[in-house]
């Protein structure tokens, strides 16, 4: 039944198949290519996308270098820094950048050394000053000569509870990396952000 009487339809073959099929062939490529060029378009879109996370990332993280830096210039150049130092050097960095928490540092002290440390402590204006140590990392801890004790923490009002805790008692302080100091000689410190 169908394509009968082939009279009607056989003389117009070429005439109506050959642009069908042309069109056909056309539309096809059209399409091909602006698939392609959809495909080209998401992946530059994807390219400027990850390359402004990438610098965002990049600047998140040298912000707080810069604030670690500028601590450990504090430490290196004055003789004897106070709370009251402390707090007006990290002002600044703490409250122009959103990520950073909190600025301290801490000091290398021999535990035969710990009762002056606290003492001095004390006497800059930190009443309840007293070194500790975290009871998950204490065993791993307890033995040794030296410790790492936070000696400063800005903003002191969210980060009192960690004044005086041996930074090493953490155990991710601990990790698979760390190895033990040699001997102190001069104490060094750190500053952390």
């Amino acid at each position: 039944m169908i394509g009968t009487p082939r009279s009607l339809w056989a003389s117009r073959r070429l005439t109506v198949g050959l642009p069908l099929i042309a069109v056909t062939t056309v539309l096809v490529i059209a399409t091909l290519l602006m698939a392609r060029g959809d495909e080209e378009r998401r992946l530059d879109q994807f390219n400027r996308d990850a390359s402004q996370l990438a610098n965002a990332v990049e600047v998140g993280l040298h912000e707080p270098l810069h604030a670690l830096d500028a601590l450990r210039g504090l430490f290196m150049v004055a003789d004897n820094v106070t709370s009251a130092k402390m707090e007006t050097a990290t002002q600044a960095w703490l409250s122009m950048h959103n990520g950073l928490h909190a600025m301290g540092f801490a000091q290398r002290v021999s535990r035969a050394q710990i009762p002056a440390f606290e003492a001095a402590a004390r006497a800059d204006g930190l009443p309840d000053f007293k070194f500790f140590e975290r009871p998950d990392g204490l065993a791993e801890t307890q033995n040794e000569s030296e410790v790492l004790a936070i000696r400063h923490i800005q903003p002191l009002s969210t980060n009192a509870a960690a004044l005086g805790v041996n930074s090493l008692s953490a155990p991710a302080a601990r990790g698979p990396s760390f190895k033990p100091w040699p001997p102190m000689h001069p104490p060094p410190a750190q500053a952390f952000a």
